[in-house]
């Protein structure tokens, strides 16, 4: 009942040129968004529904708060009201994490009427993120020798963990060359790990095998 008094509290003092003008500086600046999005993932590939999603997100964000405004009462009353809607989306990418709370911030901005603040974040961060992608900034570059290996698990960090302490003993060096999502559970991980001059591919494979047998599924192991 407290949390519907804050929700009745609101002061909904607002007219319908704002509300259009703010949904609408909300959505070309979350197309902006999506726009590098998609540039920026052409190579990899992006989930249509969650390049919408990031549309939606911006003007559900931006509607809330034309609603909340500045009411800290009314603002505490709707997150305690829609506290117990849970998503179980998980985001493989940490990147398209930061997309996610762009978007929010775009709203936010919009929503308040803040739309210098939401046009020159908006500008400023699809700047960098585009400069980032052109220059492939901060890329690490794998060993030019190594051995392939792609493993079937059904949680990445669990099986992240299990994997690589196998990797203490044998091996000198190793990168992820990609993480495949296969559903909300199960991924293929592959790796190029270079051996110690003291180990063997046979004494690697056999303890690697032993370490994961019936966890999960090695796919592929072979010299690059």
């Amino acid at each position: 009942m407290e949390m519907l008094k804050n929700l009745s509290s609101i002061d909904l003092q607002f007219n319908w040129t704002e509300v259009f003008a703010s949904l609408s500086v909300t959505t070309v600046l979350s197309l902006i968004v999506v726009g590098v999005y998609m540039l920026t993932h052409k190579r990899r590939g992006y989930d249509q529904e969650f390049i919408q999603t990031l549309v939606f997100l911006s003007l559900v964000v931006a509607s809330v708060m034309l609603v909340i405004g500045h009411n800290l009462a009314g603002a505490f009353g709707l997150v305690g009201a829609v506290s117990i809607i849970r998503f179980r989306t998980r985001v493989e990418n940490p990147q398209d994490t930061a997309y996610i709370f762009l978007a929010m911030a775009v709203g936010l901005s919009c929503g308040l009427r803040q739309y210098l603040i939401a046009v020159s974040a908006t500008i400023f961060i699809t700047a960098i993120l585009l400069a980032f992608w052109k220059s492939d900034f901060a890329k690490s570059l794998p060993p030019q020798n190594g051995n392939l290996l792609s493993v079937k698990v059904p949680d990445v960090i669990p099986g992240r963990k299990l994997l690589e302490s196998t990797f203490d003993d044998d091996v000198e060096s190793w990168d992820i060359v990609s993480i495949q999502a296969i559903d909300d559970r199960n991924a293929v991980i592959n790796y190029r790990v270079t051996l110690k001059k003291n180990s063997s591919f046979q004494r690697f494979a056999k303890k690697l095998f032993e370490n994961v047998q019936g966890k999960m599924i090695i796919l592929r192991f072979e010299a690059a």
